[in-house]
């Protein structure tokens, strides 16, 4: 529900949505390795609640997001299936990645550009299951990991298969990493790859990280994550 919440209000609300989420969330939900990271993101701030506690500000404006929310376009094009299902070798994909990432946009402003990164999803035979890139110039939390794994399920209506290979250019943050978690079939089997560290807090307190406080708390086995060259 957080981040749906989250989400919505971005995409009802784009110019006005990093004003709106400086404002405390209130939820009566233990938050996903998702979620909170989502939070960290795309939001500032929440708050735990029990079933019989209300925010101190209530309004009557009230707004049903699953019902205004239209999903934005995705940075990947999965309608166009040139690439999808193609076989890949290790050395393919990892050159795919580093030209997915050089599609990121620029702008004049650097807070306005999004981070180069690109990403692509494997099956166990090499096949070519989704890609993407960063797009989070205006929405914030459209991380390449993301809009892979957006269009993955949007076209096959399930969570990432079993060992699949998820390849990606610069190690993922912590909401990506709870979504990658949420979304795949079996997060024991899948492998993590990526070409660069990020040595920020975000990608190193994520839940893949082994022996992070959101690895902890969710209570996950050890991770197959790691570093290529």
């Amino acid at each position: 529900p957080v981040c749906a919440l989250i989400e919505g209000i971005w995409l009802t609300e784009p110019q006005r949505a990093r004003a709106i989420l400086r404002e405390r969330i209130y939820t009566n939900y233990e938050l996903t390795p998702a979620c909170a990271g989502m939070i960290k993101v795309a939001a500032k701030r929440v708050r735990m609640m029990s079933n019989s506690e209300y925010p101190a500000h209530r309004s009557n404006a009230l707004t049903n997001l699953k019902e205004s929310c239209v999903s934005p376009r995705l940075s990947t094009p999965f309608d166009d299936s040139s690439l999808l299902h193609l076989n890949f070798t290790l050395l393919e994909a990892r050159q795919l990645v580093i030209e997915l990432k050089e599609k990121v946009k620029k702008n004049t402003e650097r807070f306005e550009s999004a981070r180069s990164v690109g990403a692509v999803l494997l099956g166990e035979k090499g096949d070519l299951l989704s890609y993407a890139w960063n797009d989070n110039s205006v929405f914030k939390f459209q991380h390449a990991e993301h809009e892979l794994l957006r269009s993955y399920v949007l076209r096959n209506q399930k969570k990432i298969p079993d060992r699949s290979t998820l390849i990606v250019s610069l190690k993922p943050c912590a909401m990506c990493a709870g979504q990658i978690l949420s979304q795949a079939e079996n997060f024991e089997s899948l492998q993590i790859l990526y070409l660069e560290n990020d040595e920020g807090p975000m990608a190193q307190n994520s839940a893949l990280v082994e022996g992070s406080s959101l690895w902890q708390s969710a209570g996950l086995p050890r991770i197959h994550i790691k570093q290529i060259y």
